[in-house]
């Protein structure tokens, strides 16, 4: 690549782990690893840097060097042969959307803490609900026989992440709790993760209202994220009812606790 000549040097970047002892080196390998992974590492990557203690230092020494890398590209274009100016472009369009990313993370803790604070409440004081479709059916019970389908572990995984959730029980990190922020299209939807099992909801003001659950059986995120979008699109009419209130939140609120009731039934609580 072009850029190296102007004083990249990439690092095999397996020592990332280390702790603050190491931090220009850190901050030299996590900037490689901006400019050559896939968007998809990247964000994987930042993501678990905000996640570890006293690490937000790192995220802006990245997005500086991306910012100096992209300065560095765009002062090339001007002296560049026509075979050269591809790869330029590409890499200023891969910087671009890897500072989107950057952005996109920090907003996303930002909103961890936000929602951590506002559930860290009462139990009696969460309210949850679970979004309806046009014709008033639960969206979410059909998923939950379809993770029950998969055995009673995995139903009773999802039994739990119900139960931290209407308990305001949250633990926000990548592993048990995040928000879904890697296109638009996900913005505001926020998942509770057990192994394989999911629990997908939304904030409408005071109301956590269930889009959905399912089985992620792999790591192919694009049928994931189109099953996001759709449990985001199907549930938008009931999310705005909640919101301009129009709905009788006390019935709903009744309604949710008799579901909650009859999906445990059977179970008891880990």
């Amino acid at each position: 690549m072009l850029i190296k000549e102007e004083g990249f040097r990439p690092l095999f970047y397996d020592i990332i782990r280390i702790g603050d002892s190491m931090r220009d080196v850190n901050a030299e390998l996590f900037s490689w690893l901006a400019m050559n992974s896939t968007t998809d590492e990247f964000l994987e990557e930042v993501t678990s840097i905000i996640e570890r203690e006293n690490n937000e230092w790192l995220l802006t020494k990245i997005d500086t060097e991306l910012r100096e890398h992209m300065e560095v590209v765009k002062e090339l274009l001007t002296t560049c042969t026509p075979d050269e100016e591809a790869e330029l472009n590409g890499l200023i369009t891969n910087i671009t959307l890897k500072l989107g990313i950057l952005r996109n993370v920090v907003d996303s803790y930002q909103d961890n803490q936000n929602l951590a604070d506002e559930l860290e409440q009462d139990p009696d004081e969460v309210k949850v609900v679970f979004a309806k479709n046009q014709f008033g059916n639960v969206m979410a019970l059909k998923q939950f026989e379809d993770v029950k389908s998969y055995g009673d572990d995995k139903y009773q995984d999802l039994l739990s992440l119900l139960d931290r959730l209407l308990n305001g029980d949250t633990d926000f990190n990548q592993e048990k709790q995040r928000p879904l922020r890697s296109s638009d299209k996900l913005k505001g939807i926020y998942e509770l993760k057990a192994y394989q099992i999911r629990l997908i909801y939304m904030r409408e003001g005071e109301y956590t209202v269930v889009i959905g659950a399912c089985v992620k059986k792999d790591d192919n995120d694009l049928r994931y994220r189109s099953s996001l979008e759709n449990m985001k699109k199907k549930s938008a009419k009931y999310r705005q009812n909640v919101q301009n209130g129009k709905l009788d939140m006390e019935q709903e609120l009744k309604e949710s606790k008799e579901l909650v009731e009859s999906l445990t039934a059977g179970y008891a609580k880990r």
